[in-house]
């Protein structure tokens, strides 16, 4: 603009063969910068710009024999650019600089104007004034759009965040995944999920990029240095959300403590949910008297049997006369005794559940000697002294076989345990037709 300007009304003593050249390399470098892809570099890919653009500006003054009081226009119209192109401190940076390409042309001059070299210590201390209060402005507003868009994440992350817990079916597998979103969302260094114990230790459910007992220092419930969260749900009742931010308090942006206090509340939300569904599906599932599986429950049981489960049918022998001799408060209370037995006596990936009347039924997954497993359920039972003996029959699943076959051959096995005698346990006969194990 400098050059132009100077073509266009060029001034008697103004040194036109030095004039053009210089101004067809600004043009060229102009055309440069508007094509130049600065969306990909980085914004200190252009300070080559500044002592470039203050190069030219004192050989057009040089060379133009420019009136020196119109001459700092353009350091002002460099120091506006470089205000809002670079951080704050560049201009500052740039002064002694600047001052140095504003006095030159002066000094180049037979009888220098003194007046005008003088200028230089109120023009440029101007121009860095003005550079560095739009390069204030403008950072604090890059500021503020940079947090809006990181609310604007964030806020996006939190929902997504609860569609993903509400998709977990464990309340462990959510504590887990809670305290990796927390990390995501938070952009903190850990984050844990911990239980308060009545004597003030704390257990820790979950935690992720940081050992919590190293890390966190208790002084009854409170936690040092981290921004801690209580977790208002029944499914972990007095449950806390600690947030480590490196061992620094919460940052002060407005965003990440309520941003936290919502992700506190979806966390618990996601568990309350999961605790609901196990409840309705315990009790869809559950037998009211003895607390094992309820006939649905054998149902699907039955159906998922597969080759090398072992199915064993137990009744109990003679339980009409218990009934009839102490009374049905007195069955009920062996009933409730043998689902109690079974349970404390089958290896936990086995399954048990309750038939009807006095029936139960036992799947021993993968069991390698299933007649000698129900024997020794028999023998445990008849040394507890209980009223009634149990009779067992016990039959192994095979690839290719109906599972209600399966069943039904235990119930077979079964009776034949009550033929010989009761207080027994009988394998079904072997499979036949070369069905395989």
């Amino acid at each position: 603009v400098t050059l132009l300007s100077i073509l266009i009304a060029l001034p008697p003593d103004a040194q036109v063969s030095v004039l053009l050249p210089v101004s067809l390399a600004a043009m060229a470098v102009g055309v440069a910068a508007l094509v130049a892809p600065w969306a990909r570099w980085p914004a200190s890919s252009t300070l080559p710009f500044i002592p470039l653009a203050l190069a030219l500006i004192a050989v057009g003054n040089a060379a133009g024999g420019e009136d020196p009081y119109t001459y700092a226009v353009y350091f002002v119209v460099l120091f506006v650019w470089i205000g809002m192109a670079h951080p704050r401190w560049t201009a500052a940076k740039v002064a002694p600089l600047a001052a140095a390409a504003y006095v030159t042309p002066f000094m180049l001059q037979t009888h220098p104007p003194t007046t005008a070299i003088g200028s230089v210590i109120v023009a440029i201390p101007v121009c860095v004034l003005v550079g560095e209060t739009i390069a204030g402005v403008v950072g604090r507003l890059r500021a503020s759009e940079a947090a809006a868009a990181r609310r604007a994440v964030g806020m996006e992350a939190l929902a997504e965040a609860e569609t993903t817990m509400e998709a977990e079916a464990d309340q462990r597998r959510i504590a887990e995944l809670a305290t990796r979103l927390a990390v995501d969302i938070l952009r903190c260094e850990g984050a844990a999920i911990l239980v308060a114990h009545a004597d003030g230790r704390s257990r820790v459910v979950a935690a992720q990029n940081f050992a919590v007992e190293a890390a966190l220092e208790e002084t009854g419930h409170e936690l040092r240095g981290c921004l801690v969260l209580e977790i208002p749900t029944t499914a972990l009742p007095g449950a806390r959300l600690v947030v480590s931010f490196g061992g620094a308090e919460c940052p002060d942006d407005g965003f990440t403590e309520p941003a936290a206090r919502i992700f506190a509340t979806k966390v618990a939300r996601a568990m309350e949910q999961v605790q609901v569904v196990e409840a309705l599906t315990d009790a869809a599932i559950r037998d009211g008297l003895t607390g094992i599986g309820n006939r649905r429950h054998a149902d699907a049981m039955v159906a998922g049997l597969k080759p090398g489960d072992a199915v064993v049918l137990i009744d109990l022998d003679n339980f009409k006369q218990v009934n009839d001799a102490f009374g049905h408060a007195a069955g009920d209370e062996v009933l409730v005794a043998v689902g109690r037995f079974l349970r404390e006596n089958l290896r936990r990936r086995d399954d048990v559940a309750r038939l009807g009347g006095e029936e139960f039924l036992v799947v021993l997954r993968e069991e390698v000697d299933a007649i000698a497993a129900a024997q020794r359920l028999v023998e445990r039972w008849r040394h507890l002294g209980q009223p009634a003996t149990i009779s067992a029959g016990v039959d192994v699943h095979v690839s290719g076989r109906d599972p209600a076959e399966t069943l039904a051959r235990a119930d077979r096995a079964m009776y034949d345990a009550k033929r010989a005698g009761r207080d027994t346990a009988v394998a079904a006969s072997p499979p036949t037709g070369g069905l395989v194990v």
